[in-house]
């Protein structure tokens, strides 16, 4: 254990899970513990592999788990290839997925055209109904919990949902709606989160559509308005977010000089009921609609503006380094003959 990893997950670097999953980096690091880059030994292909200490006083991946087992099958959401424990953590190994819409934003200069903000519309609406129909919501839905697949699958066209770890069921056991009242649950980001988020009410799926679109609004502006609030106390800065939303919707300025379509996407988010089942083709219609108005110059067989960013060819295309797969079996070698 070190100071820069102060939880010790690194030390599953270099080793293989049942002797199958070599961990080669690495790639993330979140509050609930470490995200790597592994290559998987039987079927010769990259995977995702997150861990969690054993002894977290509520594990945030035996949730995510039980998400990805109801949701296994579902288009845009990555498979599971394995889930349990291994030298004194939890893990759960999936499958891999390219760059987030966070980092293709960037390497883009935080610029996308209005034709691949239609494009991510689409493709979410389909993610978020299906995912809906399931009887979950996202509940932290953003662009660095949305990734796109690898050209070794044919996926590289095809959006991802992940990240489940806050995702909560809308119906109780019996299949009714859950009541509209406050659940004092405050998760995700601040950023996105829904007004109804900000002051802790039990969410509906209005409000993983309400996170859709301030994710849309801000691939499409560059920013949001509430970006640069701060204040030392999360509580605070999530009330003073919560207003600035507030006066938004309320003057209209968020989405003024906006086409008519993302002006009545947001207004019928915005009156929509509590437990209604939202019009997900109404809405995709909208971005449709805006597409084809559009003057676009993308190929439509590959809309989106990203799809000739030379970053994005590279890390779309990449695969296990050999010489680093080569040098972890011979460090598991080692590590055999000495047990």
């Amino acid at each position: 254990m070190s100071e820069a990893d102060p939880s010790g997950l690194e030390r599953h670097i270099g080793k293989t899970i049942v002797e199958r999953f070599k961990i080669i980096r690495s790639v993330g690091k979140g509050s609930f513990g470490l995200v790597c880059e592994g290559y998987d030994v039987e079927k010769h292909r990259l995977v995702a592999v997150k861990f969690e200490e054993e002894d977290t006083h509520k594990s945030h991946l035996d949730h995510e788990y039980l998400v990805y087992r109801d949701l296994e099958g579902t288009e845009g959401v990555p498979h599971v290839f394995w889930f349990g424990e291994f030298n004194g953590s939890k893990v759960l190994v999936m499958q891999y997925c390219g760059p987030t819409l966070t980092q293709i934003f960037k390497w883009c200069n935080k610029t996308f055209t209005l034709t691949t903000i239609c494009c991510i519309g689409i493709q979410l609406l389909y993610r978020l109904e299906k995912m809906h129909a399931a009887g979950w919501l996202h509940c932290d839905l953003k662009p660095e919990n949305i990734a796109v697949g690898i050209k070794e699958t044919d996926d590289d066209l095809r959006l991802f949902l992940f990240d489940f770890g806050t995702a909560r069921k809308y119906k109780d056991k019996e299949g009714k709606h859950l009541e509209a009242g406050f659940s004092g649950r405050i998760v995700g980001s601040s950023r996105y989160a829904a007004v109804r988020m900000h002051y802790g009410y039990v969410q509906s799926r209005r409000d993983d559509l309400q996170s859709l679109g301030y994710a849309l609004l801000y691939l499409y502006h560059g920013g949001l308005p509430w970006q640069g609030i701060k204040d030392d106390d999360n509580r605070i800065k999530w009330k003073k977010i919560r207003s600035l939303k507030k006066r938004c919707y309320k003057t209209g300025e968020l989405t003024e000089d906006l086409p008519i379509q993302i002006r009545y996407f947001f207004e019928y988010i915005r009156n929509i009921s509590f437990n209604a089942k939202p019009d997900y083709a109404l809405l995709r219609g909208l971005f449709r609609n805006l597409y084809k108005a559009s003057e676009t110059k993308e190929d439509p067989n590959r809309p989106y503006c990203w799809c000739y960013n030379t970053k994005f060819i590279q890390e779309t295309t990449r695969k296990a380094p050999i010489h680093q797969i080569n040098l972890l079996s011979d460090a598991n070698q080692d590590e055999k003959s000495t047990n």
